[in-house]
């Protein structure tokens, strides 16, 4: 069988309870799992790039084939790979959902799987799931941290490689001054001090967070004219051009959110001077 955009067969594919203890269903669409899948990515170890929200907006704007692979313990949701198929040149493959634009993926598990899951456990699920995933060239699980929130990913049990572009990551403390003491913190203060003045001389700033649907969606426009003079200045291609991938980041702003839920939230820095007020309103006019 041979995979292609548009040959989507609409049933779920399932193996039985083997060596690890779990039993594997695949499934082409999302919206059955949406109550589950919604209470996996609350836990706090996992990604927000697997989240809901996040993957139905790339489907959306997309259209590749899923293949949603669910993992159960004794009937209890045990994880959850949002998988899509692409067709390349030589092979077809089985990737994370939009994992072009992101790069920490982690899947969807639960704690109780975590604690459970072991070297033996994860070889046997991926014995289980290159049978399930018939027509499939390779499974490719790209960008998943050894160690997440000091949690460790079961997929990393697996062989696998270091990916050549690494994500750094820091974690956040209470304050500004504690979040850089982690780093070289006298550096970073002073390049922080350096920039605050120059932006104070220039009549000064507010840091602002998007709360309306036109300020979403008008800062996002704003960061891809801003991302794309700076994408060319270095003479690097621009990742934000395609309209597919901008149609997806609107999409994620549309999405329901609250203070703690969201799939992308906008910030940025407002000049406050005369002439950024000035400025402002002849656009406004």
């Amino acid at each position: 069988m041979d995979i292609t955009e548009g040959e989507m067969p609409q049933i779920a594919k399932e193996t039985p309870k083997g060596a690890s203890g779990v039993s594997l269903s695949v499934h082409t669409d999302m919206e059955p799992f949406e109550a589950e899948w919604r209470a996996l990515e609350a836990e706090a170890h996992n990604s927000p790039h697997q989240a809901y929200d996040y993957c139905r907006a790339w489907r959306d704007n997309f259209e590749r084939p899923l293949r949603i692979v669910v993992g159960r313990m004794d009937g209890r949701l045990a994880f959850l790979l949002p998988l899509e198929i692409t067709r390349g040149r030589l092979f077809t493959r089985a990737q994370f959902v939009g994992a072009e634009h992101s790069n920490i993926n982690t899947g969807l598990f639960s704690s109780e799987f975590l604690t459970r899951a072991s070297r033996s456990t994860m070889d046997a699920i991926a014995a289980d799931m290159r049978d399930a995933l018939a027509g499939v060239d390779c499974i490719v699980l790209t960008n998943m941290p050894g160690l997440w929130r000091d949690t460790v990913m079961p997929f990393t049990l697996l062989p696998h490689i270091a990916n050549q572009n690494h994500a750094f990551q820091l974690r956040m403390k209470a304050n500004f001054v504690e979040t850089l003491a982690q780093l070289n913190a006298k550096r970073r203060r002073k390049k922080y001090s350096v920039g605050h003045r120059r932006l104070e001389t220039l009549g000064g700033y507010d840091h602002i967070v998007a709360t309306t649907s036109e300020e979403k969606h008008a800062l996002l426009d704003m960061f891809f004219e801003q991302k794309a003079a700076r994408l060319a200045e270095f003479g690097l291609p621009n990742v934000f051009a395609c309209p597919k991938t901008r149609a997806f980041l609107h999409g994620t702003l549309d999405a329901p959110q609250d203070d703690a839920n969201f799939p992308l939230r906008m910030h940025a820095l407002r000049m406050t001077g005369e002439t950024s007020r000035a400025k402002r309103r002849r656009l406004q006019d």
